[in-house]
Formats: C-alpha cells, sequence, structure tokens
C-alpha cells in the first residue's frame, strides 16, 4: 500500500520503488501533506488555493488545483485518491500516512505508538519559499505536532515513573531532551528520571550539557529550577559516603550504581535549519531540534558492568550535546578569504611646485574598483576611518585599511623624472605577514594613463582598457581634486564645505556620477534638489564600478521605495562584508519586507564589522550602535520581546556610556509592562546624557501603564507652550492620551486641533497623518462613516512629488483603513473592489505590511458573511507582525471565538499589549484589548486571568465619556460578581 512520510522528511513511499511524475514534485507532495494533515475534517478548495496559488486568480487557481490532483492520481495509480466537493480530503485507504497515525494514537491516549510514528520534525527541509501561506502552515503545524510529541512523551515518564520502571523512564526522558534540547522543563524531567535512578552523577552531568547549551544557543542561564536541582543533587553527593569499591576504583566523576545501563540510540542531530526565511512566528520561538531517536529495546535485568555502562550512557549525552554544538559553528575549513584591497597613502614627491597636488589614491582606487573578481575598499571607507589626531601619515592609511578589513594595502610614491615623465611606483603588501606582495613601477605623462598602468600591473595581469577610468570617473583632474577634498570634508563632519566642493567638481565636470551622488546626499533634507542630482547620476551609473553603481541604484531605490531595494542592498552586502553600511542597508530591506529574524542576522553582521564601546565618526555615526538599535527594533517588533531585551542589555554592557542603549532597554521594558524597571533604564540613560534635561522617555512609560495624570500635565505645558515644535508634539500626544482614558470628545478636540497645526509643521510629500488621527478619533466615538469618509479623502490627497511607490504605499492603508470603518458600520458594499484595489498597491511598495493589507479587507468581508474559518485564514495572512495592525488582531480574535476557539482567540491578543500607540496601535486602545482578552478568559473559566483585564479596563476608563460607560460598567458589574474592585486603583 502507498505510504506517505511526512516526519522527517516528505515522500511517497511503495513497495518495490518510488513513484515518480508528479509524486516526486514538491509542490504536488506538499498539497498531499496539507491534505494527509488534515485528516478527516479536510481542507476547503478556497483553502488550498490560497495555500499553492495564491497569486493566481480564483478560477485559475481552482484549475491549477484541478491539475494537480489529475497528476497525483495519474503518477500514484490510484483512481479514487481525493474526495469531496466543497471540503477535499484522501480517501479512505488510498494513501496510509504516518502524520495520520500519530493523530490517531495521540487521540487514542497511545503514547507509545505516537512517539514510534513521529520520525523526525515534520516536513523537515521542505522549503517553498515563494508559497508564504504554505511556510506558514508548515511552521505552526510543525510546531504543534512537536508539542503533541513532547506532552506523549511526558505521559510515558509519568506512566513509568508511577510503575517504578525507571530505565524505561528515563528512556523517555532522553527522547524528550532529544527533541526539546534548550527546554528546562525537558532537562529536569531526565536529571529527576536519572537521581530516582541512583545516578545522581548522571543528572549532574545531564545538567551541565544542559547549561552549555542554553547560553551558547540563547546567551542566557539556564532555567533556575535547573541549577537548584543541581545544586542540591551536588550537596547530597559532596555528604554521601563513599563505598569501599568507589574507593578502590580509579579517579572518576561518575558514581558507581547498581542499576540496569541505559543503551543510547540517539542518531546526530540534523543540521539546523536557516532562520533567514523562516516567518518571525516560527523562527524566533522555536528552539533548534534534533531528530528524536527511535525507541530501541530496552535491558531489564542488572548486569555486572552496570558502572561502566554508566560512565558510557553520560560520555554518549555529552558527545551528542558536543554535536550538537558544533553543527551551530561553521566547519573548520573554510574557503579561501578573498582579496581585499585598501589604497593607502601615495606620497607626492614631485616637489618642484609644477601643478597643485594629483588625487592619486581616489584615482587608483577607482581603478581598482573595476577588476572583475577583486574587493576594493572604497575611498570613502578609508576617509570615515580616518582620524583627524594622526594627520594624513601611511600609519594612519594603515590602521584604516585594518579596520576596514583590507587584506592587503597598496602604497607607493609620484615622482617627476628629469625629462618632465611621471612615475608611480607602487607596492602592494600582504597585511597579515607585512610582507610587500608585489611591486611595480609604470611611466608617463598623463595622470589618467599612468594611474590605468598601475592599476593592471596590480591587478595581477587583468589589464585596464584605456580610457576607462576616465569614462567611469571624470575626465578633468580639476573635478577629480574637487571630488577628494569634498569626500574628506564629508567625513571630517563639515556637511556645508562638502556640498561647495561637490557642487564644484559638478560644475568642472556634469557627468562626474559620484561627485553627483554626494552632492545629491549633502543637499538633504532638500528632497526636489536631491532627486535634481540622483536622476543624473541614475542615468550614469552604467559608467561606474560595481560599488558605485549599486550605491547609487540602492539610494534611489530606497527613497523611491522600490521594491528592487531588497536585492540591490543584499547584492552590496554580500559582495562588501567588511563594510558595517551595506549590512545595515540591507537589514533595513529586510526589516521593511516583514523578514525580522533575518534583519536581525543582518544586523548582527553589521556589529560584528564595527562593534561599540560608544564611538561615533566624524560625520556622527556610530555603525555599532545603529547595529545594536536595529537589533531590538527588528525583535521588538516580531514580538519577541525577551529577546529584544537580551540584546539591549548586552548592548548596555559593552557601551555602558552611551545614553541610547539605555533609553531603548526602557522602551523594551515599558513594552512588557514592567514599569519600574523601564523607568529606572530610562533614568541611567538620562544620567548619562547631559541634554536630556526633559526627563528623556518618563512620560512616555507612564502613559503606556495608564499612569495618565502625570504624562497629561506634561503635555498639557507643551500645548501651552509658544514654541510650534512643542504644541505639535504636545497635540498629538494629547489626543493618544485621551483616547487611552476614555475621554473621546477631549481626544477628537485634540485632534482636530493638531490637524489645523499640522500644515504648518509637515512636508507637502509627508503623509497627512493629522488627518488619520481625527479618523482614529471618530472611530472611538463610533463615528464609523465619517471615520471612513476622512480616511478616504486621506487617499485622494495629492502628495507632490512623492515618488509612485511612497504613494500606493500611503494609498493603500488610507483604503484599508476606511474599510474598517465601514466594516464597523455594517456596510460591506464596496469591501470587495477596496480589497482588490488594495492588492494591486500593495504590489508597488516594498513594505511587507502593504502587500499583505488585502487580506486584512477580505477578511472583513468573509467576517461579516459568517464564513468564519475563511476569515481567520485571511486575517492571518494580513499580519505583518503581531503588533502591526491591532484591529487585524481584534478581528481574528472575534472569529476564533466565533469558532469556540477561544485559546486561539487569546493567543492573537495578547500582541496587542506590546503595540505602539503612535503607529498602528494608533486605530484602537489599550482598553479595548483588555476589554476584549478579558471576555475570553472569562469563556474559558479563566477566572483570575479575567480578573486582571476587568481591573484595567475600570481603571482605565475611571473618566470616559458617557458612550463607554456602559461598557465599564459591565466590567464592574464582573468584578463585583468574583470579589471586586480591590486592587484597580491607580498607582500614580
Amino acid at each position: 500500500m502507498l505510504s506517505l512520510k511526512t516526519f522527517g522528511g516528505l515522500a511517497v513511499q511503495r513497495p518495490g520503488g518510488a513513484p515518480g511524475g508528479a509524486a516526486t514534485q514538491r509542490r504536488r507532495l506538499a498539497l498531499l501533506a496539507v491534505l494527509a494533515a488534515a485528516g478527516e475534517r479536510g481542507v476547503s478548495r478556497e483553502r488550498l488555493v490560497a495555500l499553492f496559488w495564491p497569486d493566481s486568480e480564483p478560477e485559475r487557481g481552482r484549475a491549477a488545483l484541478a491539475q494537480a490532483l489529475y497528476a497525483l492520481r495519474k503518477d500514484l495509480g490510484v483512481e479514487e485518491l481525493v474526495v469531496g466537493t466543497a471540503d477535499l480530503r484522501l480517501a479512505p485507504g488510498a494513501l496510509a500516512s504516518d502524520v495520520a497515525t500519530f493523530e490517531a494514537a495521540c487521540a487514542a491516549g497511545d503514547h507509545e505508538g505516537a512517539v514510534a510514528a513521529y520520525a523526525g520534525p515534520f516536513l523537515e527541509g521542505v522549503e517553498l519559499p515563494e508559497l508564504d501561506g504554505f511556510e506558514r502552515w508548515r511552521d505552526e503545524e510543525r510546531q504543534r505536532l512537536a508539542r503533541e510529541c513532547a506532552r506523549a512523551l511526558e505521559r510515558l515518564i509519568e506512566r513509568d515513573q508511577a510503575a517504578g520502571d525507571r530505565m524505561h523512564a528515563i528512556h523517555w526522558a532522553r527522547r524528550l531532551c532529544a527533541l526539546e534540547p534548550l527546554s528546562g522543563r525537558a532537562a529536569l524531567r531526565l536529571m529527576r528520571a536519572l537521581a530516582d535512578a541512583g545516578d545522581r552523577s548522571g543528572a549532574l552531568a545531564h545538567a551541565r550539557v544542559h547549561e552549555t547549551l542554553v547560553r551558547a544557543e540563547l546567551e542566557v542561564p539556564p532555567d533556575g529550577a535547573v541549577l537548584a536541582y543541581a545544586a542540591e543533587l551536588r550537596t547530597a553527593l559532596e555528604q554521601a559516603p563513599a563505598s569501599p569499591a568507589v574507593a578502590a576504583a580509579p579517579a572518576s566523576p561518575l558514581e558507581p550504581v547498581a542499576v540496569a545501563p541505559v543503551p543510547l540510540a540517539l542518531p546526530a542531530p540534523s543540521p539546523p535549519a536557516t532562520d533567514a526565511d523562516r516567518p518571525w512566528w516560527q523562527a524566533l520561538d522555536t528552539p533548534y531540534r534534533g531528530v528524536p531517536a527511535a525507541r530501541r529495546p530496552v535491558a531489564r535485568r542488572l548486569p555486572r558492568l552496570a558502572w561502566a555502562a554508566i560512565g558510557v550512557a553520560c560520555g554518549a549525552v555529552l558527545a551528542v550535546a558536543g554535536a550538537m554544538l558544533l553543527l551551530r559553528r561553521p566547519p573548520a575549513a573554510a574557503p579561501a578569504a578573498p582579496r581585499v584591497v585598501a589604497v593607502g597613502r601615495i606620497a607626492d614627491l614631485r616637489g618642484d611646485g609644477q601643478g597643485a597636488a594629483l588625487p592619486i589614491e581616489e584615482m587608483l582606487a577607482a581603478g581598482l574598483a573595476r577588476i572583475p573578481g577583486l574587493q576594493v575598499v572604497s575611498s570613502a571607507r578609508m576617509h570615515e576611518l580616518a582620524r583627524p589626531e594622526q594627520g594624513d601619515s601611511a600609519g594612519a592609511a594603515l590602521r584604516a585599511a585594518r579596520e576596514a578589513g583590507a587584506t592587503e594595502l597598496v602604497g607607493g610614491s609620484l615622482v617627476r623624472k628629469p625629462d618632465g615623465t611621471l612615475r608611480l611606483d607602487l607596492t602592494r603588501t600582504d597585511l597579515a605577514s607585512g610582507r610587500v606582495a608585489s611591486a611595480a613601477s609604470v611611466e608617463g605623462t598623463d595622470p589618467f594613463a599612468l594611474v590605468e598602468r598601475g592599476t593592471t600591473a596590480l591587478g595581477g595581469g587583468d589589464a585596464v582598457r584605456p580610457g576607462a577610468l576616465a569614462s567611469a570617473t571624470t575626465g578633468s583632474l580639476v573635478a577629480f581634486r574637487l571630488y577628494e577634498e569634498g569626500l574628506r570634508s564629508w567625513y571630517a563632519g563639515d556637511r556645508a564645505a562638502a556640498r561647495r566642493l561637490f557642487d564644484a567638481a559638478i560644475a568642472e565636470d556634469s557627468t562626474f556620477a559620484m561627485a553627483r551622488y554626494y552632492a545629491a546626499e549633502a543637499a538633504l533634507p532638500d528632497f526636489d534638489e536631491w532627486v535634481r542630482h540622483m536622476r543624473v547620476a541614475l542615468a550614469l551609473s552604467d559608467r561606474v564600478g560595481d560599488r558605485d553603481r549599486l550605491t547609487i541604484r540602492l539610494a534611489w531605490a530606497g527613497a523611491m521605495e522600490d521594491p528592487a531595494q531588497l536585492a540591490l542592498a543584499e547584492s552590496l552586502a554580500t559582495r562588501w562584508p567588511g563594510e558595517p553600511e551595506p549590512h545595515l542597508q540591507y537589514a533595513g530591506a529586510l526589516l521593511r519586507a516583514g523578514r525580522f529574524v533575518a534583519a536581525d542576522a543582518e544586523y548582527r553582521r553589521a556589529y560584528e564589522v564595527e562593534p561599540v564601546p560608544y564611538r561615533r565618526s566624524a560625520t556622527g555615526r556610530c555603525y555599532g550602535c545603529e547595529a545594536m538599535y536595529g537589533r531590538g527594533d527588528a525583535l521588538r517588533i516580531a514580538d519577541s520581546l525577551e529577546a529584544a531585551e537580551r540584546v539591549l542589555r548586552r548592548w548596555t554592557r559593552e557601551d555602558a556610556g552611551n545614553p541610547q542603549a539605555w533609553h531603548r532597554l526602557g522602551d523594551v521594558l515599558m513594552y512588557q509592562g514592567r514599569t519600574a524597571e523601564a523607568l529606572a533604564a530610562d533614568s541611567t540613560g538620562n544620567v548619562r546624557d547631559s541634554s536630556a534635561a526633559d526627563g528623556g522617555i518618563r512620560w512616555l512609560i507612564l502613559l503606556y501603564a495608564g499612569r495618565f495624570a502625570e504624562p497629561d500635565r506634561r503635555l498639557a505645558e507643551e500645548v501651552r507652550s509658544g514654541d510650534p515644535a512643542a504644541r505639535h508634539h504636545g497635540l498629538w500626544w494629547s489626543a493618544i492620551s485621551f483616547r487611552n482614558q476614555g475621554r473621546l470628545r477631549e481626544g477628537l478636540a485634540a485632534a482636530q486641533a493638531f490637524r489645523r497645526l499640522a500644515p504648518a509643521r509637515k512636508p507637502k510629500d509627508a503623509l497627512d497623518v493629522a488627518a488619520q488621527a481625527e479618523g482614529a478619533a471618530r472611530l472611538d466615538l463610533g463615528e464609523y462613516r465619517t471615520a471612513a469618509a476622512i480616511f478616504d479623502s486621506v487617499s485622494r490627497l495629492d502628495l507632490g512629488n512623492v515618488p509612485a511607490s511612497r504613494r500606493a504605499r500611503h494609498r493603500a492603508w488610507s483604503l484599508t483603513l476606511a474599510a474598517t470603518a465601514l466594516a464597523l458600520a455594517g456596510d460591506t458594499t464596496s469591501l470587495a473592489w477596496r480589497a482588490d484595489t488594495i492588492e494591486a498597491l500593495g504590489r508597488l511598495s516594498a513594505f511587507g505590511r502593504d502587500q499583505r493589507l488585502h487580506h486584512h479587507v477580505r477578511g472583513l468581508l468573509f467576517q461579516a458573511r459568517g464564513r468564519h474559518e475563511e476569515a481567520v485564514e485571511a486575517f492571518r495572512r494580513s499580519l505583518f507582525a503581531p503588533t502591526s495592525f491591532p484591529r487585524t488582531s481584534l478581528a481574528l480574535a472575534r472569529s476564533l471565538s466565533a469558532l469556540g476557539r477561544d485559546r486561539e482567540a487569546v493567543a492573537a491578543l495578547q500582541p496587542l499589549f506590546h503595540a505602539p500607540l503612535e503607529s498602528g496601535g494608533l486605530y484602537s486602545t489599550y482598553a479595548e484589548a483588555h476589554e476584549a482578552i478579558a471576555a475570553t478568559f472569562d469563556r474559558l473559566g479563566s477566572t483570575d486571568s479575567a480578573r486582571v483585564h476587568y481591573l484595567e479596563v475600570a481603571r482605565r476608563w475611571s473618566q470616559a465619556d458617557p458612550v463607554l460607560q456602559p461598557r465599564r460598567a459591565a466590567a464592574v458589574a464582573w468584578l463585583d460578581r468574583h470579589g471586586g474592585l480591590a486592587g484597580s486603583a491607580s498607582s500614580e
């Protein structure tokens, strides 16, 4: 009979050989896996189309599904493989599967059968990165099935411990630790099982293994319960009298005990899957899991060599743990490092006063950059790393080259011969050994030809086409000199002087692409001037070297919010890994695309290139600081606040004098509701920042905690001040604060005042957030049609010279908000066309959120029609991040509750308390989130949890407008039925 293997891989198996054709194609095999995992309940056709053909029109998607099923039936030789009309399922007896066996065993309480069926992670190694929906489904199923297996193992441990079968209990505990190597709970299970069998030394050995793994993988200490139990065991061992047998035995870390040996059958763990393309909800929260061992026979009798067996067993555990650690490390034999060349000091020894100094270093770096396969540290990076106090010396160039990650340094001198000919003497020094790798002398009268000959000599025979240098840069020595001086001024922090010099270089040669690029950067924040220069630089970018071409195109794509920025940034970071800025640019592009785990990894690489402690270049940049800030941001957006906290605490340890590190830590602690710790971190940052006379973010921390009095006093003072910037800030946050207190009319008034003030404060190309703030206030008041009209008007705003992709982003977001307001009003007539429009607009944006927004609107339509299964799928597909748009989470929770899935609803609602109130969280309030989750906990019978949240509703809405008082009264009435309002007093 045919069978489908889904644990530890994916394949169709049959006696006598494997099927071919469609049964070997990954997408069609994955389709079988989805059907197998669904079991008797089946999967709707719409769901399958959404998973495997998400970009197809509905009719085309259904046709593709039918074709795939036909091909599977044909190649597997099963006429009736799939049955059903609206919902499809595998025909009974047509195809057996290990996942069905596992699910049936779990349902029947056959824990041994379930563990035997679980041969490895679900769909291990099956990657379809082009199908986001399938990847998300696979990750969620993998996590669910692994949890089921862990529960089965725990039941087996408990069963055998209760029966006094200690050896089998140890066997299952080892299986559990192989499945969850970083779990403190699993470690304790095995330690207690070993100790119960008399092997306290083995239990301590596993504690050491577990601690090593956790510290290596998570950079945190292990669970305190593990440490406490290990200390208890260590004390017991120290106090136990030594037996004669032990005294006579050679020194050993293990204690001889008369127990049966445990034959270990743990295979080496499989290499971990990369986190780069996993979605945040799986990759951030699921620890690396090795392949669990198959069940083997366990000896029941006590052998004579029990002591030696235990030593072998514990040694095997340590070996497995060591193998797991090694699998996390790169292989020892790394490929040869590429040549990375930096151009250092070229001494001008002409000494005859005939003309100004030649920019030989800049010209030589530009020429070398055109040699294929050769990495060249840009002259801009060398200027950036220069230290003014060391002057323009060879030593300073050597230090800068080492910091830039160069493997070779080019130096030399320029002299004039008696006949007027120029001679350029060059050396190429290996920085690791200090030896001169090669030397060359070239002569000529034309400086451009001279540098081209020198470039050819240094390039190992790769000839540079005559005239190539001037074509890629400029044929004007004057323009080159002005450009070089402009770079020096730019990286010395003198922006005004740099702009004058770059403009002067362009006046000499208007086709000098990199002078155009830096002139554009120096012109900011004048966006029109930036565009004027960058358009020319972009048109000329085909002529320049690879590094400069990618730099120009990435700058344009980033400003235009072009989706191409991701590929450009990846190329730049891959080809120039020794510089921090490309990694930061790539990390930012990944973050905007919603690939949070990959963004965190790229920020980490930037930090490795240029770590802190706190140091800024003359331009004011601290790349290490930007990298740590970015890591905290990526992890926070992905709602992995504990991971973000670990990163930021590391930053405060390594860069304790940096106020930004402490303020950022306070920010993340604030989102976790740890108000006292957040205030302490913010206070520490203020001590380290003499400019923080305004008290840092204390007012914001208190606002998030619902302690409104102090923030409101501060914001009122800002509103009354004569400073337009302070009034602007005060009105914006006053609107947010009032709305979160339920003082809706005051919030609306503040939002309207903010909107009136905004035109004087905002550039014409900015999004009209002011109008959106007023729309959010109307939503709170239940004025849904008015809010929809405001959002629709915002979508039609004339944004001036804003790029097309940003226009699309603005319009997609505004239309989504309008659709949300209309759905709340019960009007769904326009949702379908709005969803189609938003989908088309989203494709033009580089932001992952915009590409998913249409699913939110489709979910609202499904929900209104009572099709909650489809609504749940749509809302989940729309989630860019757990906290990006709380209205999606609220709607998702409603549909889950309608399906009786309140536990999942709780999980959907919990991230709402981490949503920034000034961005996606602007469109709902914390009080609403507390109200929704309290009601859900109440339905689940979790009275204590419901009480905590109803207390917050009562407290935050204590001064609410009459429109909200009935809802507060309902919360208070519930509290009266369950012990009263004790504990609800504000902690101002």
